[in-house]
């Protein structure tokens, strides 16, 4: 859907699915199969996998972000390559402080998700603030 989008006129549903349905539900998959192997409850299984959506969200507008303000050398691309492909970002839909107002706020709905875990989930916590605060 993302290669397939490229050069045309994304709006925000069709965004979101695109991110949430690549980067997102990679996080989903890979949070979920850990929690699965721990034993986790049904209960607790829904609040990963909401966690593991929010931060997929996050991790793939901040990589938009990056792709406009990064730096070359560290995030391994040409800074404006989805601008060249023209592909449908964040940044383009909504400009670069909204994007980054989004950003925070899947972040902060992540963080809400795991909520109701002990120090168990401080490393997921953690992995919030390396998304949103990456520059890589």
């Amino acid at each position: 859907m993302d290669t397939f989008s490229a050069g045309e006129d994304v709006d925000e549903t069709t965004l979101e699915y695109i991110h949430r349905h690549k980067t997102g539900t990679l996080y989903r998959v890979s949070v979920r199969a850990g929690a699965i192997l721990a034993g986790a409850r049904q209960d607790q299984l829904e609040s990963l996998s909401q966690y593991a959506e929010h931060l997929g969200l996050a991790f793939q507008i901040k990589d938009d972000l990056l792709d406009i303000e990064g730096d070359e050398k560290k995030i391994g691309k040409p800074i404006g390559s989805d601008f060249k492909n023209k592909k449908a970002t964040y940044p383009s839909l909504f400009g670069i402080e909204q994007s980054l107002k989004k950003a925070r706020q899947e972040c902060e709905w992540a963080l809400d998700a795991i909520g109701t875990f002990g120090k168990e989930a401080d490393f997921l916590r953690l992995l919030v603030q390396f998304v949103i605060n990456r520059d890589y």
